[in-house]
């Protein structure tokens, strides 16, 4: 018979071979012991590390889209191939290349390099200035475009502002390394050339700064239109297609050959547009948030001037979001409507001025069936308007708080507009707005002084300060030319 021990002796022998089997499995399986992560990390280390990938270096003489692409690591040495379209572009005056005055600007942060101003340098060269009739506009890349900023090294140290000087199109070379600049607009676009290796020669297009009349000038189709009164000339070969808008008597775009992505456009709107310069707040519609100046139309290009000559306003758009592009558009008031002539062109890397010449032909060409007259004379009140206006001692009430000296002996006339415009001596300058009536009141702090010392213009109707100025007459010297304004 079988005691309990002999029994149990297969049981112990199962439950130790079960034992044994299941410290195996342990030892096989991976463990969160911290025993074995430090065996894991010493195990760890005894195999071979890959070696790290280095920076991408661009190429000798990449491009600076390649370099913008790659951004090689600081310290890298980066050769390009570069253009800098500011060399021996034409100035205006007191104005450096493309526009830009010079010299460079002072830094933001004291004791750091100062700031280059924006001279691009980019793959491919471009018109840094724009010529729009009778004035110039500059022309920057766009901020998505490839380009860098060019300057030198002495332009590191803190304040030396030199001047940057390069060819027109060059192999440089520099050290990305610009920590000099961190505190400036686009500092991870500026480029310290340390060395010109090679000098490809060169220089800008002379027709980028040229209103040279469009070759085929004698070879433009004509578009007459009897009933709104006028005719204009258009390159051959260009479509022109109506437009359907609202609030004009008529409308039509045209689209030269040889640039499709720009359209010219011709609007007739209902009655004559004018700018009263003297309320500026006064604009109408078409020239709300525009820039606006009176022109010549005719004598822009490089021609004998076409006559007759006719007076109008350029107006210029500046969009604030697509900074690409810009408009220009001309106003010819006659037979009781605004001809309106404009163009949206590209500006950056892709700006024409071929483009803008053959606009300048074509408004150039325009001719109404009758002639603009002279422009309005301003609306100026004559005479004292109905009223009522505030007293006397309210007026000198509205000036008391902006006195700088007690007001002592005061003296207050109510009168027309054109008389206060008469009177005023500097405030001329910021006389702005049309009135019923304005009270002129002067102030002598000290009553046995017989010259005032300081004049206001208020409004008689509202009561609000229209300027305020040193008093001067005939008999006093000049005094410097402090307006106090609202």
């Amino acid at each position: 018979m079988r005691s309990l021990a002999d029994l149990a002796r297969p049981v112990r022998l199962l439950a130790l071979g079960a034992l044994g089997l299941v410290v195996a499995a342990l030892a096989a399986t991976p463990s969160v012991g911290l025993g074995n992560v430090a065996a894991e990390k010493a195990v760890a280390a005894r195999q071979p590390v890959p070696d790290a990938q280095p920076p991408a270096t661009p190429p000798s003489g990449a491009s600076i889209g390649d370099v913008l692409s790659i951004r090689p690591a600081h310290g890298t040495v980066v050769e390009i191939d570069a253009y800098y379209s500011s060399a021996n572009a034409p100035v205006m005056p007191g104005m450096g290349p493309g526009g830009i005055r010079g010299p460079l600007p002072g830094s933001p942060v004291p004791l750091t390099a100062a700031c280059p101003y924006p001279w691009y340098l980019t793959d491919r060269p471009y018109p840094t200035l724009l010529r729009v009739f009778n004035g110039f506009r500059t022309n920057r890349p766009a901020e998505d475009a490839p380009w860098l900023i060019p300057t030198v090294p002495d332009a590191i140290r803190p304040g030396v502002a030199p001047w940057i000087s390069l060819p027109f199109r060059a192999r440089m070379r520099r050290h990305l390394d610009n920590s000099a600049f961190a505190h400036c607009p686009n500092a991870d676009r500026i480029f310290v050339v340390d060395e010109v290796i090679a000098d490809y020669g060169g220089g800008p297009d002379p027709s980028w700064y040229r209103a040279t009349p469009p070759l085929a000038l004698a070879e433009w189709s004509e578009l007459r239109d009897a009933a709104l009164g006028y005719r204009l000339a258009y390159p051959s070969g260009a479509t022109v297609e109506p437009l359907v808008e609202p609030d004009v008597l008529a409308a039509f775009k045209i689209t030269m050959p040889d640039w499709p992505r720009a359209s010219a456009f011709v609007r007739v709107h209902d009655g004559e547009t004018y700018q009263d310069h003297l309320d500026p707040h006064s604009r109408p519609p078409l020239l709300a948030g525009a820039g606006l100046v009176p022109i010549h139309v005719r004598g822009h290009l490089d021609r004998p001037v076409p006559s007759p000559q006719m007076l109008g306003y350029k107006v210029e758009r500046y969009d604030r979001v697509d900074t690409s592009t810009s408009s220009v558009s001309i106003l010819i008031n006659s037979q009781g409507r605004t001809y309106e002539l404009g163009l949206r062109y590209s500006l950056g890397l892709d700006a024409s001025q071929m483009l803008l010449n053959a606009f300048m032909a074509l408004v150039e060409s325009f001719e109404p069936d009758v002639l603009p007259g002279p422009t309005p004379t301003l609306p100026i009140r004559q005479a004292l308007g109905p009223g009522p206006f505030i007293s006397q001692e309210d007026a000198i009430e509205r000036v008391r708080p902006r006195s700088r000296e007690p007001l002592g002996l005061v003296e207050a006339r109510l009168v027309s507009e054109a008389e206060a415009r008469r009177t005023a001596g500097l405030c001329v300058a910021t006389f702005r707005g049309h009135h019923d009536g304005v009270w002129i009141i002067t102030n002598r702090p000290d009553p046995a002084d017989p010259v005032p010392s300081t004049r206001w213009l208020v409004d008689a109707t509202t009561g609000t300060e229209i300027c305020g100025e040193p008093y001067q007459d005939a008999h006093q010297a000049p005094v410097p030319p402090t307006v106090v304004e609202r």
